[in-house]
């Protein structure tokens, strides 16, 4: 788990996805008497690439540091043994650096292919918010179904969706799988029935999760086939 705060390994985490992550606002009946805001992060599903990804770029050499200043105690030896050291270097370097071009001009072709391949033209999704005026809820619109989201996730007490880790959190997740928030700021037994009321409404939810105080409604709402877990910032 060290292995995480490495630069090297947090860069190819940073680097944004090719598809986007998208949001997608959104009410549900919970309740006879109450709507529950949601909020859906998911990665719109494309067509299987026609062209494989030619995985990460190449990584430019680093240059050699410049030659120390001229000593009162250097004598000509040790300064001409310095230099010769010193312009190994630099030819180390120079071809390091032409490979480096060569092999990052071939994958930038490689890459323009792939993303050519991707057709982003044909993105099936819906990003608009569908809250129907009468509150009911028509299965083939909805675009949480759609999404089939597989967590149901929820803030803190005292917070909201827009808390920034939360939502760097969620964003990161949806890489990979839908993820459904909700917002409720009610007591502790009115956020676990909200669990259970979109689990109910979404089969396709396997597990309960949230932050802090969320985490504990996630733990008392969960079943023998929900799985709790926690997020921590």
């Amino acid at each position: 788990m060290e292995t995480i705060a490495l630069p090297a390994v947090q860069e190819p985490m940073r680097i944004p996805p090719v598809v986007p992550v998208e949001r997608i606002d959104h009410s549900v009946r919970t309740s006879s008497n109450h709507t529950t805001y949601c909020r859906l992060y998911h990665t719109p599903q494309l067509p299987a690439p026609v062209v494989e990804h030619p995985g990460a770029p190449p990584t430019p050499p680093t240059p050699p540091r410049s030659l120390p200043r001229r000593k009162k105690s250097d004598n000509p030896k040790s300064r001409q043994s310095l230099k010769k050291h010193y312009n190994t270097k630099v030819v180390k370097y120079n071809v390091a650096l032409t490979t480096y071009h060569v092999e990052k001009a071939e994958w930038d072709e490689k890459y323009e292919a792939y993303v050519h391949g991707l057709d982003l033209d044909n993105i099936l999704c819906k990003i608009e918010d569908t809250d129907s005026n009468d509150g009911e809820e028509d299965s083939q619109d909805d675009p949480i179904a759609a999404a089939q989201p597989l967590v149901v996730f929820t803030h803190g007490r005292n917070s909201t969706l827009d808390n920034a880790h939360l939502t760097a959190f969620c964003q990161g997740f949806a890489r990979e799988t839908p993820i459904l928030l909700f917002e409720d700021t009610r007591a502790e037994l009115q956020r676990i029935q909200v669990f259970r009321s979109l689990v109910s409404n979404y089969p396709s939810i396997k597990a309960f999760s949230g932050r802090s105080a969320g985490a504990r409604n996630a733990a008392r709402a969960s079943s023998k086939t929900l799985l709790p877990c926690k997020y921590q910032s």
